[in-house]
């Protein structure tokens, strides 16, 4: 039975997954260096431990965050001596579909979102509290998103660990733990609204000063700018398309735009 003990350090190792990354099998040490203690409680004689260690050494890889779900699974799995080719199987099923939830969630998605909102923390405390400092303003808009997202991502290593241990040794282990598909609908809803509020607050906040000092283009300019790099980037994203081209296309843009404008 893994203990509370056992969960928190399993945990805490899992931090260190990509310390060892390589191209050839990826996360391999880092996972084997995050069970490694819970296989030394299952496996007394070191024969058996060498031959679960050779094991988990082949290719493995996932998303960072969501490693417990696969490392609770395993372990179970290697407590109740299943089969080397299920447990192998199971876990290569696992670390793909955790990888693709995980990067949906993660890197598309709440990272994103706490970006947004660091910025939207900045210019509100900007404007509140422009008495007092930008130094401040920075500080809390930095930090406090941050802490929200460490917290999280903390909070899904440990539950996963917890939910997999349950349900280990099936291939959809902890898949229903959680609603994904609406967790994901409902980051990209929020994502959507934020970057409405931050276009509609940079065009009012910064736009009073080009409309009373600046030039007719230089007001044009300043309109267009934002509605043109939102559509360019949901047009490459369509395409699905390395983020060099919307960043090539908006560079351009904008010299055509100062040039002609």
């Amino acid at each position: 039975m893994i203990s509370f003990k056992d969960k928190i350090i399993l945990v805490f190792r899992s931090f260190f997954l990509q310390s060892v990354f390589n191209y050839q099998s990826f996360q391999n040490i880092g996972f084997v260096f995050t069970i490694m203690p819970f296989l030394k409680k299952i496996f007394k004689d070191n024969e058996s431990l060498k031959k679960s260690v050779k094991r988990h050494l082949e290719i493995f890889n996932t998303q960072p965050y969501m490693v417990g779900f696969v490392a609770g699974n395993v372990l179970k799995m290697e407590s109740e001596k299943k089969d080397e080719k299920e447990i192998k199987n199971i876990k290569q099923a696992l670390a793909c579909a955790y990888a693709s939830i995980g990067d949906r969630i993660f890197w598309s998605r709440l990272r994103v979102i706490v970006g947004e909102f660091t910025f939207f923390i900045f210019v509100i405390l900007h404007l509140c509290c422009y008495k007092t400092g930008t130094v401040e303003s920075v500080m809390v808009a930095i930090f406090v998103p941050t802490i929200f997202y460490s917290f999280y991502t903390v909070y899904i290593r440990y539950v996963g660990l917890d939910y997999s241990w349950k349900c280990g040794g099936t291939r959809n282990c902890a898949l229903d733990s959680f609603n994904w598909n609406k967790m994901i609908r409902m980051m990209s809803r929020v994502s959507f609204f934020l970057t409405i509020i931050l276009f509609v607050m940079t065009i009012f906040l910064y736009g009073f000063f080009y409309i009373d000092y600046g030039s007719k283009k230089e007001v044009l300019i300043y309109i267009l700018i934002l509605p043109i790099a939102f559509y360019i980037q949901r047009y490459f994203r369509r395409d699905k398309k390395n983020i060099f081209y919307p960043i090539s296309a908006m560079v351009l843009i904008s010299i055509v735009m100062g040039l002609f404008l």
